[in-house]
């Protein structure tokens, strides 16, 4: 009967796992096309100046790298965050629930934890903007070559042309592997401080079995609750920097979005007119770009 029971939480893990899924990352992609026609919309809307001012391989990185960033927050960053923090409330409880002192020593290594995913957060942020921002001008210097790739070789530019992109290549591969370290120290840091309160759980917990305080059962279960809680935390870490790679990402857009065009409905807007015919007659016109008459 318990074994039946087994494969009964088995299968219905199955498929809740496949529901939790298909329902979060199916929405997080829906998300993500509702957010990309909006900002091309957007962009259809703006101003022959605005175009002045962002390069078109710019534009091009934040529709489509940047908007990945976002939707892997609202996607598996949801998904992940939930699920896990479930775990993590249930398994805390069932250790506090078989010994409280025991459960606080384990945990002893969570303060730590905190400090070292936030004294990560801030420089994921920072690092992995900057990366973006030299992928759109990487993204950008590509464009233009192939776009005017005639006048690249009619003018013999092609190795000065390869220099320059190496050059903004390489600073584009400094600043991910800079991303890089910081994620491995925060990562290696969460694991080791884990170990930490395996540690501490295996020395204080072989002194209470020793002096028959707590059944050898017990004991046991504490080492495999405490396992279980090391994807948790360590995806926590993975969560929190998948969260500020899409909060670099979603300024970026919004750097975009946030921008006005000149001409908009306003509330002095006839929205009755359907079309009109006459004469147009230009009187005291005027023309400048920019600050140049």
């Amino acid at each position: 009967m318990y074994s039946l029971l087994l494969v009964g939480v088995a299968v219905l893990h199955l498929i809740f796992r496949f529901l939790m899924r298909y329902t979060m990352i199916g929405a997080s992609r829906k998300i993500e096309y509702d957010m990309r026609n909006d900002f091309f919309s957007h962009l259809l809307r703006l101003p022959m100046a605005f175009y002045n001012n962002y390069k078109t391989g710019d534009l091009m990185a934040r529709a489509t790298n940047d908007l990945n960033a976002v939707r892997n927050v609202l996607g598996p960053g949801i998904m992940h965050g939930f699920g896990n923090s479930m775990l993590f409330i249930l398994v805390v409880t069932l250790m506090l629930i078989t010994d409280v002192k025991l459960t606080l020593l384990a945990l002893l290594p969570l303060p730590f934890i905190t400090l070292a995913a936030k004294f990560s957060i801030k420089h994921i942020f920072r690092i992995f903007k900057q990366a973006q921002a030299q992928y759109s001008t990487i993204t950008a210097k590509a464009q233009e070559n192939i776009a005017g790739m005639r006048v690249v070789k009619a003018y013999v530019q092609e190795e000065n042309e390869s220099v320059d992109f190496d050059q903004l290549n390489k600073k584009y591969l400094d600043l991910n592997l800079k991303l890089t370290r910081i994620q491995a120290l925060l990562f290696s840091s969460l694991t080791f401080l884990m170990g930490i309160g395996t540690i501490i759980l295996i020395w204080y917990g072989g002194h209470l079995v020793a002096r028959d305080d707590i059944e050898i059962g017990d004991f046991i279960a504490f080492t495999v609750w405490l396992g279980m809680l090391a994807w948790p935390m360590i995806s926590f870490g993975w969560i929190m920097n998948m969260i500020q790679q899409g909060a670099a990402s979603m300024s970026r857009l919004m750097e975009i979005m946030d921008v006005e065009p000149h001409i908009k409905d306003n509330v002095n807007t006839d929205t009755s007119i359907r079309g009109f015919a006459g004469d147009i007659e230009f009187r005291d016109v005027s023309y400048s770009y920019g600050d140049d008459l």
